[in-house]
């Protein structure tokens, strides 16, 4: 019986030094700037959001939505839109990044009332330049800081009804001693 186990020792070693290897050098491909976010990007309003400027003047998150019926997604939106007050307090905004239609989108910022830019992602590009395709119709579920030059900065990845993530992005920022 110990010979079995220590072949399925080593293959489960073997697998989690491939992800510890794996989120290493996705965290140095990002320092070393090959992951970045686009400089312009247009919303669902055909209006073009100058990412670059934004970054300049604020604290720039991307949030990110599955698919638009992600219905955690969006009370993710609902949540934030409640704290809103501490958040822009230390000078956060928001672009959401869905892979739409952007009806559906449009839809989703009016029933969330998230009022902020939504950019419709419908062939994944900047979610495929950022390695957050979940599958061939998601996003990974996050939120990403932009930093100048498009850099990603703090990043919190995943959400679920439990676990949203916005008492780190509060956190990261300080937005607790902004109020």
């Amino acid at each position: 019986m110990p010979a079995r186990r220590a072949p399925r020792f080593s293959v489960f070693l073997g697998f989690l030094v491939c992800i510890l290897v794996a989120e290493e050098t996705g965290a140095q491909s990002q320092e070393n700037g090959a992951v970045r976010f686009p400089a312009v990007v247009t919303d669902i309003d055909q209006n073009v959001i100058d990412i670059e400027a934004l970054t300049r003047e604020r604290n720039l998150v991307v949030v990110t939505l599955k698919a638009t019926w992600c219905l955690v997604c969006q009370r993710q939106l609902v949540r934030l839109r409640s704290r809103l007050p501490e958040l822009e307090a230390c000078a956060v905004t928001f672009v959401v990044l869905a892979p739409g239609p952007a009806e559906e989108l449009a839809a989703i910022r009016r029933r969330t009332g998230f009022d902020f830019p939504f950019v419709a992602d419908e062939g994944l590009e900047i979610a495929r330049s950022l390695d957050l395709v979940l599958t061939d119709e998601g996003i990974v579920p996050c939120m990403l800081q932009i930093l100048p030059g498009g850099r990603i900065g703090w990043r919190q990845l995943g959400r679920n009804g439990a676990y949203f993530g916005d008492d780190e992005l509060r956190e990261y920022f300080d937005c607790t001693r902004a109020v």
